[in-house]
C-alpha cells in the first residue's frame, strides 16, 4: 500500500469538522519575532515534506511494525478528532477550555506528532523520522509565539475581589474581614471546574433582569 493513504484521515478530520471560521482560525499564525521567524519556515517546509514524501513510501508488510504503527496512528487520529472538535467550539471569548484543552494548550500539535510517528513506524523510514523531528522542534517555537499572543490578547483587565464565605454561629468576626451584603442583592451560582477559568466564565448580564441561561442561580433571596 502507498503511504499517501495515511494522509486521508487527517485531511478528512481537518476539512470535515472545521467550518470556514474554524479553518481560518487554524490557519492563523501569531506574530513572530527573532528565531520564531526561522522556525516558521522550518515548520512549513517540514510539514510539506512529510505530506509529499509519504507519496513515495510504502507501508511495511512486517506484521509487528504494522500493528505498532497502526495503533500509534489510531491514537493520533482519536486525539486529533477530539482536539479539532474542541477547537471548533471555543468559548464566547474565543478561548478553548473544554476537552483536551483542559489538559494541554496544544493538543492538535501533540496529536499530529503522534500520528506522524505512527506513519514513521508504518513506513520504516528514517528520513521521514528526521523530517518529523525537525517539524516538532520548529513547532515548539510556533507555540511560544502563540502563547505570547494569547497572553496579550486575552489578558485580564481590571480587578476582581474574591471572597470565601463561611457560616458561623456567633457575631464574633474572629479577626476576619466582614463583607455586609444587603438582602435582595445576592445570588448563588454553581461553579465547578479549573480555577480561575471557571469562575471567570460565570457571568450575569447586569443589563438584563434574567441571568444567563447556562448560569442560572441555584439560590437567591
Amino acid at each position: 500500500m502507498n503511504g499517501f493513504l495515511l494522509l486521508i484521515p487527517l485531511i478528512l478530520i481537518r476539512f470535515r469538522l472545521l467550518n470556514k471560521e474554524g479553518l481560518k482560525r487554524a490557519a492563523f499564525f501569531a506574530p513572530l519575532i527573532r528565531r520564531e521567524k526561522t522556525a516558521y519556515w522550518f515548520y512549513q517546509i517540514s510539514n510539506i515534506l512529510i505530506f509529499v514524501y509519504l507519496f513515495f513510501l510504502k507501508i511495511t508488510t512486517d506484521l509487528y511494525w504494522f500493528y505498532v504503527g497502526l495503533a500509534t496512528c489510531g491514537l493520533g487520529v482519536l486525539m486529533c478528532l477530539a482536539s479539532v472538535s474542541n477547537f471548533a467550539k471555543p468559548a464566547k471569548n474565543g478561548i478553548n477550555l473544554k476537552g483536551l484543552y483542559r489538559i494541554s494548550r496544544n493538543p492538535m500539535y501533540v496529536s499530529y506528532f503522534i500520528y506522524f510517528l505512527g506513519c514513521v513506524l508504518l513506513t520504516q523510514s528514517l528520513l521521514l523520522l528526521a523530517i518529523l523531528v525537525i517539524f516538532q522542534i520548529s513547532t515548539h517555537w510556533i507555540i511560544l509565539s502563540e502563547e505570547r499572543w494569547c497572553i496579550k490578547k486575552f489578558e485580564e483587565k481590571g480587578e476582581l475581589d474574591h471572597y470565601i464565605g463561611v457560616a458561623i454561629s456567633s457575631n464574633e468576626s474572629l479577626d476576619f474581614d466582614v463583607l455586609s451584603i444587603e438582602p435582595g442583592t445576592w445570588a448563588v451560582f454553581e461553579s465547578i471546574g479549573p480555577f480561575p477559568e471557571t469562575l471567570q466564565n460565570v457571568w450575569v448580564d447586569e443589563g438584563n433582569s434574567k441571568a444567563s441561561p447556562r448560569n442560572s442561580p441555584k439560590f437567591r433571596p
